[in-house]
């Protein structure tokens, strides 16, 4: 019996590292998908009256510039693996904490230095 308390413990403590990840990963894509749709919005209304890129003043193309930016790291950020192919003693997929929270911490970085 103690060894099945023991497993199930190991099982929870999983679990909640687990939502305590994607909980963070969660709030960074959140972060990054809101900056992008203000700065969707604003391009679309730079296109609505200028189509060449050489008319653009200079925050236009900063517009541009930070849209294409955001989008890149969004496709960058779900392209990580949340699990490892290894399997722990329980036989659950080892977390990839370290990719995660790595991507995260510099997508947080390259977003914070975008300007609104």
């Amino acid at each position: 019996m103690k060894e099945v308390e023991k497993t199930i413990k190991k099982c929870c403590n999983y679990f909640i590292v687990l939502e305590d990840v994607i909980n963070n990963f969660e709030c960074c894509v959140n972060k990054i998908n809101s900056a992008y749709i203000f700065h969707l919005d604003k391009l679309q209304k730079i296109v609505a009256e200028k189509t060449n890129f050489n008319d653009f003043a200079l925050e236009e193309e900063l517009v541009f510039e930070n849209t294409a930016l955001l989008v890149q790291l969004l496709f960058n950020l779900l392209k990580v693996n949340f699990f490892l192919e290894k399997e722990n003693e329980e036989g659950l997929k080892e977390i990839n904490i370290f990719d995660i929270n790595r991507n995260t911490y510099d997508a947080s970085s390259i977003l914070s230095d975008i300007k609104y």
